[in-house]
């Protein structure tokens, strides 16, 4: 028996992976790899027999329906997938459809945050950025637009912060810092292999790691105290950025409501600051 989200539910990538079988498979263990191609890609076999429901002997006769005889093997198989399916499909379409569903998906991403945003954890997470005497935000080429804007922001209403690209700079943290400091990371499907080792190296030294992820097994989520979910679909070979900026904002939004007064002082000294140092027109 195999479990998975909504079977038979991609069918791009069911027509991609028909065209590269080699041997027969069983439907449903197609439709569960297709449903779960970037689960694929960063678990164990371990991790796929539970999310799957299938014996490790299945999960084999699948990798060998491939033409690959391990995990390891059919995930050079699945990695072409990614980009070959998608765009294939768009060049079958009008601008008009691929914009209608591009929005449905993003507007999606929003709804689902509304939904799943757990605001006492949003207080917890605020109250731990305020009492700590930093912030480092921890992320990979792909999630950097969301560190800088969350260290941005935060430096806006006088919290210390700063962000570190995978592993970048982190001998730094072992001797120079303050371990008290919060550490915040972001990091999803596909996880970054220098930023998850960089947050397994914090944890390991003591520091407190909250994550924005996208799964409750991610790599992230499994190296937090505590950790927030946004969804990003979207087509595969690009990155959707609206609900995990929207989290931020709000986030910031959350912090600077604690003390009005403070952090309107704040934000006329960040202005002011740049206006002095000729960084504004």
């Amino acid at each position: 028996m195999f479990k998975g989200e909504g079977l038979l539910a991609n069918k791009d990538y069911l027509a991609v992976l028909r065209r590269n079988l080699v041997n027969p498979v069983d439907e449903k263990l197609l439709a569960f790899t297709s449903d779960n191609v970037h689960t694929i890609l960063y678990s164990d076999m371990a991790h796929l027999c539970s999310l799957s429901g299938a014996t490790y002997e299945e999960l084999i006769a699948l990798f060998r329906a491939f033409g690959a005889d391990s995990l390891e093997a059919f995930r050079d198989v699945l990695r072409p997938i990614l980009y070959q399916s998608p765009v294939e499909t768009i060049a079958k379409r009008s601008m008009q459809s691929i914009m209608d569903e591009l929005f449905s998906k993003e507007i999606s991403n929003l709804q689902d945050l509304i939904r799943e945003l757990d605001m006492t954890k949003l207080d917890m997470l605020t109250q731990d950025i305020l009492s700590a005497p930093e912030v480092l935000v921890v992320c990979s080429p792909g999630t950097l637009p969301y560190a800088c804007s969350l260290t941005n922001g935060l430096s806006k209403l006088g919290i210390k912060s700063q962000h570190l690209m995978g592993s970048m700079g982190l001998a730094d943290y072992y001797t120079c810092h303050d371990r008290s400091s919060l550490v915040i990371g972001i990091g999803f499907n596909l996880y970054y292999k220098p930023t998850v080792f960089t947050l397994r190296s914090l944890r390991q030294a003591g520091y407190r790691i909250i994550s924005l992820t996208d799964r409750d097994d991610s790599p992230f989520a499994l190296l937090s105290d505590y950790y927030f979910i946004t969804r990003r679909k979207s087509f595969d070979f690009l990155e959707s950025y609206t609900a995990g900026m929207a989290w931020i904002n709000l986030l910031l939004l959350n912090i600077a409501s604690q003390d009005v007064e403070k952090n309107v002082t704040n934000l006329q000294a960040h202005h002011t600051a740049m206006q002095e140092l000729d960084e504004l027109f």
